[in-house]
């Protein structure tokens, strides 16, 4: 079975994308920080899997710890 989210004690390589992150705002300095940045990606380690419901039918999360 194909999951959508790491399961726990595994790592992961995690790369965020900062503009998306702050779109939302409606917020133009914010914009324009976000846009100056380079995204990079990390090496996270999940240790523990706990609950954030995202609908009644889906719920998911991660305690996550940055390695590198």
């Amino acid at each position: 079975m194909k999951l959508s989210y790491p399961v726990q004690q595994t790592y992961v390589v995690l790369q965020l994308d900062p503009v998306a992150m702050v779109q939302h705002l409606n917020d133009p300095a914010a914009l324009e920080e976000a846009r100056s940045m380079t995204p990079k990606k990390y090496l996270v380690y999940i240790s523990m899997v706990c609950t954030l419901f995202i609908s009644p039918r889906y719920s998911v999360s991660q305690q996550c710890r940055v390695v590198g």
